[in-house]
């Protein structure tokens, strides 16, 4: 269809002083529950730009969280462990067909939630700290020490907003730990799968390699080589100046002391700045995880 383009500028000049008769639809947002207190949350991972995405990091705590209706409903036990939690994500207020607190912006990986919970009764405190996803696999990132805490009362009005927390922000170090599976310490042996979680990791879990991939320099040697890089599959760099603490896992069991105190024996550790090779560096301990200095 051929359109008058003096009528459609006309019309764009109506708008724009608002006498077009047809207003402009108001943001279409998540409608707030009854009798509810909404209670946001975030975590700044502007330090780590573009690594995470919506989902990959959660508000766990003293609750369980429906996905649907948005209500947190108090648990004292945290679900056993299990959740499910609060997801987070960077795609703009709550009030404006996002999940984050109103005034937050969309894609400044700035990751948060706004969720719902009944008005108690009684005055509640919400214990909390974060993990990355999912439930009992995650792996925990909120600093160490207490947990957050956040209390609601019959008469709280809202929103109120929990404490939440800075990522430290990526370096630009590459890691790479092994583990000697023929030289374990006193009461370990070798069993599968073996694992890393550390720092580098959020600690979750992931695989450590004995077949010669990975910066694994010998396949089948049992030296098994957990890398920290910018190369896939895509990890967390290091800073600087900064302590890396990790724990090997002998399939369940975390490779540490009778004493719970993570092992160095049969221990390495290397590390490269840009470009080069990688340069062996000292494994200590440090709040009872395995760990080394990054230089």
């Amino acid at each position: 269809m051929k359109h008058n383009n003096k009528y459609l500028s006309l019309v764009g000049i109506l708008a724009a002083v608002g006498l077009t008769g047809c207003p402009e639809a108001p943001p279409e947002g998540f409608p707030q529950p009854e009798n509810t207190v909404a209670l946001n949350f975030t975590i700044d991972a502007s330090g780590r730009p573009g690594f995470y995405e919506d989902g990959d990091l959660e508000w766990k705590g003293s609750f369980t969280y429906d996905e649907t209706s948005r209500i947190l409903t108090y648990d004292g036990t945290w679900a056993g462990g299990a959740g499910p939690y609060a997801p987070l994500y960077d795609d703009g207020p709550w009030s404006e067909g996002g999940h984050e607190p109103i005034g937050a912006t969309a894609g400044d990986d700035k990751f948060g939630i706004t969720a719902f919970i009944a008005k108690p009764a009684e005055p509640l405190t919400i214990q909390y700290g974060a993990q990355t996803c999912c439930g009992s696999t995650g792996g925990w990132v909120w600093p160490a020490g207490d947990n957050g805490a956040v209390e609601v009362t019959p008469t709280t009005a809202g929103p109120l907003t929990a404490d939440g927390m800075t990522l430290t922000p990526e370096g630009d170090v590459d890691l790479r730990v092994t583990l000697n599976t023929a030289t374990l310490g006193s009461g370990h042996t070798l069993a599968t799968p073996v694992k890393v979680k550390g720092t580098f990791t959020d600690w979750a879990e992931e695989q450590a390699f004995d077949d010669g991939t990975h910066g694994d320099v010998a396949s089948g040697d049992g030296i098994y080589t957990y890398t920290v890089s910018a190369d896939a599959p895509r990890r967390l760099l290091l800073t600087n100046g900064t302590t890396a603490e990790f724990i090997w896992m002998l399939n369940t069991q975390e490779y540490k002391t009778s004493g719970g105190v993570g092992e160095t024996t049969g221990l390495q550790a290397f590390t490269k700045d840009g470009a080069g090779s990688f340069t062996a560096q000292t494994v200590t301990v440090s709040n009872n995880n395995s760990a080394v200095v990054i230089p």
